[in-house]
């Protein structure tokens, strides 16, 4: 009788000596031998590897792998402009809008038009959309009162 490795995961009664059986703790073993055989691989693995450091110029490349722009500031001071909007805006409904892009008028024109306007929607639209027009109506007017 010879002794083999694996002669203790073969089953002794059966008539076929390749198959074999592993109870709980035997699987237990192989895992966790699998298991550390690996954490040691990549343990020593990265001891192995040399990185490239400051303290380590052999390992570092010779030029830079990203140059670094010169930042410079603006030396004159720029002129300080305030800019107006292009339009009248009002909040509604709770967004932001341009009361003259609403009504379909330009910022130019004067309140006769935008009057005209205003009443010429509320002739030919739906009456849920009368308080949006006279929200819009109403930023018009304030602002050209002012």
């Amino acid at each position: 009788m010879t002794l083999h490795a694996l002669d203790w995961l073969y089953k002794s009664e059966s008539s076929f000596h390749n198959e074999f059986t592993l109870n709980s703790q035997q699987l237990l073993f192989i895992n966790i031998v699998i298991f550390s055989g690996v954490v040691l691989y990549f343990v020593l693995a990265r001891v192995k590897t040399k990185k490239a450091r400051r303290d380590n110029p052999a390992a570092a490349p010779e030029t830079p792998l990203i140059e670094t722009p010169e930042l410079s500031a603006p030396t004159e001071k720029l002129p300080q402009t305030v800019l107006k909007p292009a339009g009248v805006f009002f909040a509604f409904n709770g967004h932001e809008w341009n009361a003259f892009e609403i009504l379909g008028c330009g910022p130019n024109e004067d309140l006769a038009q935008v009057t005209a306007q205003y009443q010429s929607l509320l002739r030919t639209s739906d009456t849920s959309t009368f308080d949006f027009y006279e929200a819009a109506y109403r930023a018009i007017l304030k602002s050209k009162r002012t």
